[in-house]
């Protein structure tokens, strides 16, 4: 497929340079493509000028290139006579175009050329012509006929006025319907020709059902001929009629005596103005400018389309008041109106600054119909200028109101076309301009790119909130900071938004809960447990207790600090979980050599300090194993350790004289730090504690396990049926308890449900 297209890309390229003219030069279009339309014996195509710069609503690089094919001529089987006659009225038409100069005759850019066979010349661009709308049953409102017959009517004037010409052959084909939707007249080859040519073949001749009776059947030609066409249109535009005569002058006569009859079928207000341009007699009929004054043209809204267009002649002020109350009749005009006839005149308004806001007002009014794709060939390139601008107060609030519309129609063009100016609003010294764009920004932020929303929205906005002494520019500051969390990182609310919401010092209560939602909205779904434990909770406490708050008020701190530290419980018992893994550790059996006063460490995930009194003699080590949790220890006699079960009865004392060497735990001391502890219950013993004691005292510590001991029944296996969850903490280093409470520690240990309470000095579950 590729390779076709390269192909006629190819042709097409060869065609143009065959051509070698001035126009294949300067413009990119192609011979061998079909044309857009046909006007008589041109065939149009679009091109572009090559190294042009746009400009406003339309780029100037746009052009229609007219192009007549002289083989044509050859095809069509003419007599030299009738070919040299044709060729000289394509070049006279091409002429008059080229040399006469009014806003509704279509104005040529590049002048006739003659290039080996073709003979071609560019104009402005244009969509159509009337014919074509016609031909293609497009149903044409009577405002947009009326005001194009009311063009058509004007440049007549022209030309039988100051360019003393009669058109004489005017049709629809005639009629070049601009980009602009204005009628433009064309068609001037046979202006100096005074005769209807029966000897041309019916096919190449201009069409005889628009033409006046004078002139078929007479052969005389005049200005009235002109009147008559335009009736013509009138009937074929507002009422679908059309006089079909197929060249033959028997059946002209027939058809022109129906047309004349079917004039009531028009609208009532333009059946007078009709009839008067068909009459028969060309003496009697009524006059160019009879037809401006007539009832054809009557009404409020092609008056106002008038107006409109003669806007330039009004004085200053009437043109402001004009132009201010044009927003209220804009909606009575059809969408098709609107974007064809009213749009173009608009636009051109936006670069006067007495009228840009009123204009801009209706622009961005008509573009709510437009596509995407309309907004961005048509509008965008109008309102492009106006960023950079120190725009009035109201024309900013004009286009800041209509963010959320320039949004959706320039789709991906808005960051750099529309977005400038919401955030040099931000910045404005005007405070209601900077109210209206904080009202219109949470409509806008969840369409922009993360990187706008920090780069470009962010700094101005932290400003506003600074320093706003405004509490509703302040409120209206927050609301816009919620819309654009969901698309900061998490560093950027931890650099930037935290500390801007702390060096808050307002404690309005609406300040208040409008920061609450704010934390909630961070902490829920942005920030991770330690930072909202570190940089939300204390905030929110110190404003929780604020007594300006109210009842209700305290009641939404509540659950919000409650959502926010249940969520720093779970996801840190989940970590904690996750990082817990049981190891095993002995003490080296060579402790003699150990001084009095050495602490005692024991590891098991966790860590105590106890200190011995009393040197360390040789003496037979005897061991035990905490079997549940896989923790072995071989303790030496001098010290005791009491196993008591459940009901506090002691069923072993070993004496450990303390060790010579410190085995220091990889966890910091439980000395130093709170702690926690978990061992699985066994089997036949849910619940139990274990008591280290050194020369000073007991030392104790809780367990909800019975450990297995040498020589006791549960000595018979280090594998637990099935685990118990007990947890304990010590927040202060373990000292030694006097020997004579040892009874009352006893006698305080309290067990539900395998965990340990009140364990006297010592209590990890504390």
């Amino acid at each position: 497929m590729d390779t076709y297209f390269n192909k006629l890309r190819g042709l097409a390229s060869a065609a143009v340079s065959a051509v070698q003219g001035r126009i294949a030069r300067d413009y990119d279009f192609s011979l061998n493509e079909n044309p857009q339309g046909n006007s008589g014996h041109w065939a149009l195509h679009k091109a572009k000028r090559r190294g042009a710069q746009p400009q406003q609503g339309v780029t100037s690089s746009e052009a229609t290139v007219w192009v007549f094919d002289k083989q044509r001529l050859n095809r069509q089987l003419l007599g030299n006579g009738q070919r040299e006659k044709l060729l000289a009225q394509l070049s006279n038409e091409a002429s008059q175009l080229t040399r006469l100069r009014h806003p509704l005759v279509l104005r040529v850019v590049e002048p006739l050329e003659d290039a080996r066979g073709y003979l071609m010349f560019v104009t402005e661009p244009v969509e159509c012509t009337l014919e074509d709308l016609l031909d293609d049953n497009q149903e044409l409102e009577q405002l947009e006929v009326q005001m194009g017959l009311l063009q058509v009517v004007r440049a007549l004037r022209f030309l039988h006025g100051d360019a003393q010409l009669v058109h004489g052959a005017l049709e629809p084909q005639c009629i070049l319907i601009a980009s602009s939707g204005d009628w433009k007249l064309c068609g001037l080859g046979r202006s100096s020709d005074h005769s209807f040519d029966y000897l041309l073949p019916t096919h190449i001749q201009h069409a005889m059902d628009y033409s006046a009776p004078e002139l078929v059947l007479d052969g005389k030609r005049g200005a009235a001929g002109d009147v008559f066409s335009v009736g013509c249109m009138a009937m074929s535009g507002l009422a679908g009629i059309t006089m079909a005569c197929r060249g033959d002058s028997a059946q002209y006569q027939r058809q022109l005596g129906r047309l004349t009859d079917s004039v009531d079928k028009l609208p009532a207000g333009a059946q007078s103005g009709v009839r008067g341009m068909l009459t028969r007699n060309a003496a009697q009929r009524i006059s160019l400018e009879q037809i401006e004054g007539c009832g054809l043209f009557g009404g409020d809204l092609i008056e106002t389309l008038q107006r409109l267009e003669a806007l330039v002649e009004m004085p200053r002020d009437q043109q402001a008041a004009f132009v201010g109350r044009l927003v209220q009749v804009l909606p009575r005009f059809s969408e098709r109106v609107q974007r064809r006839r009213l749009l173009p005149l608009l636009l051109g308004l936006t670069t006067d600054p007495l009228l840009q806001t009123p204009a801009l007002r209706c622009v961005l009014l008509i573009s709510e119909s437009l596509e995407p794709a309309q907004f961005s060939a048509r509008v965008m390139p109008a309102l492009t200028p106006l960023i950079g601008q120190q725009l009035p107060a109201q024309t900013t609030k004009v286009v800041l109101a209509s963010m959320p519309l320039l949004q959706r129609k320039a789709g991906s063009a808005f960051s750099n076309r529309f977005l400038p100016i919401l955030t040099a609003a931000l910045s404005n010294s005007d405070s209601t301009v900077v109210d209206h764009a904080l009202q219109v920004l949470p409509q806008v932020t969840s369409k922009l790119t993360p990187s706008d929303v920090r780069d470009k929205v962010l700094p101005p906005l932290q400003q506003i909130y600074s320093r706003a002494r405004v509490l509703a520019l302040k409120l209206r500051a927050l609301e816009a900071l919620r819309s654009m969390v969901e698309l900061l990182d998490r560093t950027t609310i931890v650099d930037k938004i935290l500390p801007l919401l702390q060096r808050t010092k307002s404690r309005d209560p609406a300040i208040t809960m409008a920061m609450l939602a704010m934390y909630e909205q961070i902490g829920v779904g942005h920030l991770d447990r330690q930072q909202i434990a570190t940089e939300v909770m204390p905030v929110l406490w110190t404003h929780a207790v604020d007594r300006q708050l109210q009842l209700p008020q305290f009641d939404r701190f509540m659950q919000v600090i409650q959502k926010l530290s249940k969520r720093i419980e779970n996801e840190h018992r989940r970590v904690l979980e996750e990082n817990y893994r049981p190891e095993q550790h002995s003490f080296d059996e060579n402790v003699a050599g150990n001084k009095a006063g050495s602490p005692l460490s024991v590891d098991a995930g966790w860590a105590w300090d106890a200190p011995a009194s009393e040197a360390l003699p040789q003496q037979k080590q005897q061991h035990s194993a905490l079997s549940d949790t896989r923790v072995e220890a071989d303790f030496a006699s001098g010290s005791a350790v009491d196993v008591l079960g459940s009901h506090g009865k002691e069923f072993a004392d070993f004496t450990i004289p303390p060790p010579k060497q410190s085995v220091v735990s990889p966890l910091p001391s439980i000395a130093q730090q709170p702690m926690r502890l978990q061992a699985a219950s066994h089997s036949q013993n849910r619940g139990g504690a274990v008591k280290l004691s050194g020369g000073d005292g007991p030392l104790r510590f809780g367990s909800t396990t019975t450990p297995a001991l040498p020589g006791s029944s549960a000595n018979g296996s280090h594998a637990n049926s099935r685990a118990f969850e007990g947890f304990g903490s010590m927040s202060a280093p373990l000292t030694p308890s006097s020997a004579n409470t040892k009874a009352t520690s006893r006698s305080s240990q309290k067990h539900t449900g395998g965990k340990a309470a009140n364990l006297g000095d010592f209590d990890p579950f504390a």
